[in-house]
């Protein structure tokens, strides 16, 4: 039954303010539904691109082994940020006509057009401020209309016509009345509010990169996905298969550019190959003429194969450094477009390399996403901008770095070459001689096979103009927006509503759950209420309920009365309540010694300025007698005893086995002993007091104090049996106040009532 009560008591809150809560859920779902109706629609198309798998497709075959020489096995994450580069969206934007931009508009929302616009655009830009300037068409009839527009804050108005060319200052147009478009769809109004805008390079760019997203299927699976959202659904097809299809086609053209300039380098030493081998087989069969000899040793054999070895390591690493040259003369040359097409060259770099560019990249993409916030000049974009710097700075030392290691390497090897020769200096002079011979002609020979054999691989390569990456999925025409999501909207604007009525009337409820009256005392707690102090006599001093206090206290006890005031929480005006009392016993003639003994908060000694005199914490603990920490004020029947000096911890103090021996000793001397104690949640230094008490007053304050701590004093009576708690309801309001807090109350909710039926009736109407 208790539990069954607790939920009620959980529910009871939100069954007293359900008209409210189904006012706000409507007003939500009232304003979902103009969000939905009013929101610009949003289209997505998805594209699919099956990377090549070198290890499983069929580009693993011998043949294609040869066809694919300049392929780069890259991660599935530098290929994603190769299709988001600024350069492959510019060389999509140079397919798809984006250049101009049509709108229709309304008078809530304005709607972009592209194929069923009613007119075309030519145009010829000789001033760029024209990009990005909204062109307003007011149509008059079918051959004349307004051209309008703001330039440089000057507004210009002409009257034009379709068909016929339009020479303005920094601008040539030419505006084409769309009659197909208008005789096949009749519902599209020619005398509608339309404009269009130009746009330059850079705004497409922006715009595209804002709709488009690219990102990997799987970690582990070789397939990019290619996702637009537009307001035009034609636009969010195009943009998807013409990016799909530039990234296939510029891979094309850079593995075929990089294999061309392969082909021309080893052309060009096959010349110089071809003529020192001639030479070499010229001197060679001259030298066996001359000397009569027709064979070699065979010890020697093995020398020579490590001597050609070298040589051929030797032409690898000149091989490398040429391309490394290359690769140098172009980052000079062009630095920007350098880092679209620095993946063909990733695997001269090293791993060094490989990391620069992948953090070039990143840094790339934060600050693309950064400038969709900020203008260049913001210092966050000039922050990535000199960490790019660095970077590639960085990029340049490493290839840098990297052909000096090559030209070590390849000194090291002429240096190995030059050791491996010592053995023949031991042969004679015509055997040495035919060796040496013999080895230059093999040696060319060799060299002269392996350029022939590259050289037909990249020719081959040059030649194959196809790629192994594939379109896997086309995007196609989508017949809904994916955005707004009505349903969704309208559930989730619902669910705020309930939300917030909810919390607005638990709110409510919690700012009102507060002790406001004495009777809520004596209807919530066991313990009796011996008194409450109003609000009107709060500020002064309240004398006429503190002597009627005193004196129902003195009845009670006709001995020495020891009495502690405590409180569930501070600020609930013990210490107040501690003087008032005590100023009340004084003007009754009663010999009345006030103790602080919050020592953790000392506003007693703090209000009769005996901040620094001995008082509780010395009489305690240290030899201080009682005369020397009790003060009288003013030669009345009121002494003080401050809460003291000492620096010791108040557990110490509280925890002392002479307290209720000292304590006894003062109420030899005082009718009365009123000791201000802290509140309960400080700490619970109040308890050893209240043992010894003979009355504790047990502080409430009026729409202050929750009413959930009623049951503190009840829990500290059964407790530790205290049954000598007495309660007190402190700042309780006149009866003029209360009046008047209903009285607006009522006015409130009356108010409240009348807004959720207009709300209704306004919701009825529109449906």
């Amino acid at each position: 039954m208790n539990n069954l009560q607790q939920i009620i008591r959980i529910f009871q809150p939100a069954f007293k303010g359900f008209p409210i809560i189904i006012g706000i859920m409507a007003v939500m779902i009232f304003i979902a539904s103009r969000i939905v109706r009013y929101s610009t629609p949003m289209y997505e198309c998805t594209g699919r691109i099956k990377l090549e798998d070198p290890n499983i497709d069929i580009s693993n075959t011998n043949l294609f082994k040869t066809f694919d020489v300049f392929n780069n096995p890259s991660k599935i994450m530098a290929e994603v940020e190769v299709v988001k580069s600024p350069e492959m969206l510019r060389a999509a934007l140079s397919n798809i006509p984006f250049d101009v931009s049509y709108y229709r508009e309304g008078n809530i929302r304005t709607s972009e057009l592209f194929y069923d616009s009613p007119f075309a655009v030519r145009y010829t830009i000789s001033n760029t401020d024209f990009y990005g300037i909204h062109f307003n068409i007011q149509v008059i009839d079918t051959t004349k209309f307004n051209l309008s527009y703001i330039l440089n804050e000057k507004p210009y108005h002409s009257l034009q016509s379709f068909n016929k060319p339009i020479q303005l200052p920094g601008i040539d147009l030419y505006i084409k009345l769309n009659s197909d478009i208008l005789k096949n769809k009749p519902a599209i109004s020619i005398f509608d509010k339309y404009f269009f805008t130009i746009n330059s390079m850079e705004q497409q760019m922006e715009l595209l990169s804002t709709y488009v997203d690219v990102n990997e299927l799987d970690k582990d699976i070789p397939v990019i996905r290619i996702i637009c959202k537009h307001p035009v659904p034609e636009k969010a097809m195009l943009m998807t298969n013409t990016l799909m299809e530039t990234y296939i086609e510029e891979g094309i053209k850079i593995k075929t550019g990089a294999a061309k300039k392969t082909v021309d380098f080893i052309d060009q030493q096959l010349v110089e190959i071809a003529d020192k081998l001639i030479t070499s087989e010229n001197e060679l069969e001259n030298y066996r003429l001359k000397n009569n000899i027709t064979n070699t040793k065979l010890e020697v054999e093995t020398d020579l194969k490590k001597v050609a070895q070298l040589k051929i390591q030797l032409t690898n690493v000149e091989m490398n450094l040429a391309t490394l040259d290359t690769i140098d003369q172009y980052i000079n040359q062009d630095s920007e477009d350098f880092l679209s097409k620095a993946a063909n060259y990733e695997g001269y770099g090293g791993l060094l390399y490989t990391e620069l560019m992948k953090r070039l990249k990143e840094l790339q993409a934060e600050r693309k996403e950064l400038l969709l916030k900020y203008t260049p000049e913001n210092d966050k974009i000039k922050v990535i901008d000199a960490n790019i710097d660095d970077v590639t700075s960085y990029i340049k030392t490493n290839i840098h770095n990297t052909k000096n290691g090559m030209r070590i390497q390849r000194d090291k090897i002429q240096a190995d070459i030059l050791l491996a020769e010592i053995p023949f200096e031991s042969i004679p002079t015509k055997e040495k001689q035919l060796i040496i011979l013999e080895r230059n002609f093999k040696l060319n020979q060799e060299i002269y096979n392996f350029l022939t054999e590259k050289n037909t691989e990249a020719s081959i390569a040059e030649g194959a103009t196809f790629s192994f990456h594939r379109i896997i999925q086309r995007a196609t025409l989508p017949s809904k927006p994916v955005s707004p999501k009505k349903t969704f909207t309208l559930l989730v604007f619902g669910f705020l509503g309930l939300i917030i009525g909810l919390a607005i009337v638990y709110i409510y409820e919690a700012i009102s759950s507060r002790i406001k009256y004495k009777d809520e005392l004596e209807k919530n707690s066991t313990c009796p209420v011996i008194a409450d102090i109003r609000h009107e006599n709060y500020k002064n001093s309240a004398k006429q309920d503190f002597l009627a206090l005193a004196t129902r206290l003195l009845i009670t006890n006709n001995n020495s009365l020891l009495i502690s005031l405590t409180s569930s929480i501070d600020k609930e005006g013990k210490t107040f309540i501690a003087q008032g009392l005590a100023h009340a016993f004084s003007d009754m003639k009663v010999p009345v010694l006030l103790i602080g003994s919050n020592l953790r908060n000392k506003s007693i000694g703090e209000f009769y300025n005996l901040s620094n005199k001995k008082g509780f914490s010395e009489y305690i603990i240290e030899d201080s007698s009682m005369n020397e920490c009790i003060y009288n004020q003013n030669k009345s029947d009121l002494y003080v005893m401050p809460e003291g000096d000492s620096n010791l911890i108040p557990e110490a103090i509280f925890t002392n086995t002479l307290l209720s021996e000292k304590i006894n000793l003062l109420k030899n001397n005082f009718k009365v002993i009123i000791l201000d104690t802290p509140s309960f949640d400080t700490s619970i230094d109040a308890l050893p007091i209240m043992r010894v008490s003979d009355i504790n007053l047990y502080l409430f304050r009026a729409n202050f104090t929750k009413t959930k701590q009623l049951i503190e004093p009840d829990l500290l009576k059964e407790e530790y049996a205290l049954d000598s708690i007495r309660l007190i309801l402190n700042d309780v309001e006149g009866f003029s106040k209360m009046k008047k807090d209903r009285g607006i109350r009522r006015t409130i909710k009356m108010a409240s009532i009348k807004a959720i039926l207009f709300i209704r009736k306004k919701f009825s109407k529109n449906k």
